[in-house]
């Protein structure tokens, strides 16, 4: 029985000849496309494949196509694309010798005569699996971290990751919490302030708070400078919800503080201080660095407070850059890079919380100095110095990696990074264990994508992103790759494409890498998506996949 007939786009002939299937355009229009053809209604069997320059007049010439008289009775499967639309559902041509043909297995149709007619509606629909999840037939691997919070691939779509992380770490709750995760498990980070957005995977290199009592200001640890500050202990409850916050009071002089001495630093290195900190009624405070033993300043933050907001009045020595982070209840993460002194290793904290009236104050909690021009998750220390290790995340689990889709393919990636550091930062990488045969995505030092491969025996390949990616603003890329052929889009930007690229095929992969590299090279921020199609998609579907448009 013939399809129904539908009026958009109209209808094309689509012919069978004995060298090949020739496709009458008709009435779709000159959009560019693709058309594929394919031994298992799964897409894996490529048999050929064509890039359809409009949709008039197509032709598949010379191409064993099953139903040809040359050839003996079988099945194949046709999906069509038009690159403004999804890929067509699966239209599986069953042979024997050219009797009869089923579309969609659904609907027989005589082609007697080897002419049929593909009504509109059949390419325009996403393919979907009977009774189950609605993805793109081509989506292979799916993790979703920012929406549904979990190292498991959605509806089977990939592996569950492995997260290497010894120590704790520490990541704010969907309440706005700062939360502490056993070592192994992995952090789901919100935004710590109202709408407290879901963030993604939290992703960070090694990292050690080299300040000892990090809770304690009024523990031996710390000592009184000048005339000294009065520290009241267990005074407010802290970001993490615990009563253990301090409050610092000036006794009488602006250069009262508290200070931590016996800091070991290299020499002429950049490190950041931090600390989180809430106004009382202190109108500006300073948080700095003194060498020992000459106690000349080496760097120093002011900081005015206005209405529980803190802003930088001015600054000194070999300041760098300041950061003031939102972590609500009135609570403000406020930070200090610096370069430490050339010639002397040894350094003090200094926190002085009023440097203007001398009898005013705030709450002090969770001081941490840790080597980097950035501040990482708190990290709490006691008596000694506590180290977090890298998150480090991973499957050698590459089923979903089949033998076309190594040579063919598209990834889409949903990230961010809360500080720039001109740093080289690994987003994601699939290797086989070196880094002379990968696919490599990095954000570079000047805070671009780049969409890189490799191969050991051939022409390496690079995408740049033209585009500077704004610290703390959520990014979107789409990228595919063929041999010779690699693109990608950042944020709708579609890249200039590399056409001598070759693909990584010397040695097959053997891990793919979540934020990292197989050298050691670390993201340092949140992964909200990943995605994997096992078809070089069209440069507009990746165009849109980069602009929020295209649902998996």
């Amino acid at each position: 029985m013939p399809a129904r007939e539908v009026s958009a786009f109209g209808d094309g002939e689509h012919q069978f000849g004995e060298t090949g299937l020739t496709i009458d355009g008709g009435g779709f229009g000159a959009f560019p496309g693709a058309a594929w053809i394919y031994e298992n209604a799964d897409r894996t069997g490529l048999t050929d494949q064509l890039t359809i320059g409009t949709w008039n007049d197509i032709q598949f010439s010379g191409v064993d196509i099953p139903g040809s008289p040359n050839n003996s009775p079988g099945t194949r499967y046709l999906f069509v694309q038009r690159e403004d639309l999804a890929w067509s559902q699966a239209f599986a041509f069953a042979f024997a010798f050219a009797t009869a043909m089923s579309v969609n297995t659904n609907i027989v149709r005589p082609i007697a005569m080897d002419i049929v007619k593909l009504i509109a509606s059949e390419i325009t629909n996403i393919p979907r699996v009977s009774g189950g999840p609605s993805h793109d037939i081509d989506l292979k691997l799916l993790y979703k971290f920012a929406a549904d919070k979990t190292l498991d691939a959605i509806d089977g779509l990939g592996p569950t990751l492995s997260l290497t992380r010894t120590t704790e770490a520490t990541y704010f709750d969907s309440a706005g919490v700062l939360q502490t995760a056993a070592g192994g498990v992995e952090r789901f980070d919100h935004l710590p302030i109202s709408p407290f957005t879901s963030l993604g995977l939290l992703i960070e290199l090694a990292a050690t708070n080299i300040c000892r009592q990090s809770e304690g200001l009024s523990t031996g640890t710390w000592q009184a400078w000048s005339g000294g500050v009065t520290v009241t202990a267990n005074d407010a409850v802290a970001p993490d919800g615990n009563t253990t916050a301090e409050k610092l009071v000036a006794i009488d002089n602006i250069d009262d503080a508290r200070y931590q001495a016996d800091l070991i630093l290299a020499t002429s290195t950049v490190y950041t201080v931090s600390a989180f900190f809430q106004q009382d009624d202190t109108l500006r405070s300073s948080l700095s660095l003194v060498e020992d033993p000459g106690f000349s300043n080496v760097a120093r933050l002011n900081i005015t407070w206005s209405s529980g907001t803190p802003s930088t009045h001015s600054t000194s020595g070999a300041f760098i850059s300041a950061s003031y982070t939102d972590v609500g209840a009135g609570w403000w993460r406020v930070s200090m890079a610096f370069t430490s002194h050339a010639t002397s290793t040894n350094h003090y904290i200094l926190i002085r919380p009023d440097i203007v009236t001398t009898t005013k104050g705030k709450w002090c909690w969770g001081v941490q100095l840790e080597l980097g021009a950035f501040p990482t998750s708190y990290i709490k220390t006691e008596a000694s110095t506590v180290t977090r290790n890298a998150d480090v995340i991973t499957t050698a689990i590459l089923s979903w990696l089949d033998a076309a889709a190594t040579a063919v393919g598209t990834w889409y990636v949903r990230a961010q990074f809360p500080f720039a550091d001109a740093v080289a930062n690994a987003l994601l990488t699939l290797d086989d264990g070196g880094t002379t045969d990968r696919f490599y995505f990095e954000r570079d030092a000047a805070e671009n994508i780049n969409f890189a491969t490799t191969h050991n025996a051939d022409t390496n390949g690079l995408v740049s992103g033209v585009a500077v990616i704004a610290a703390a603003t959520e990014f979107e890329l789409g990228a595919s790759y063929i041999d010779d052929d690699i693109v990608m889009a950042v944020d709708n930007t579609l890249e200039t494409a590399d056409t001598t690229a070759a693909i990584p095929l010397a040695d097959n992969p053997t891990t793919l890498r979540i934020g990292a590299d197989s050298a050691g090279n670390q993201w340092n921020g949140h992964i909200a998506e990943i995605r994997y199609y096992n078809m070089q998609k069209s440069d507009a579907f990746i165009q849109e996949l980069s602009n929020g448009e295209h649902p998996e």
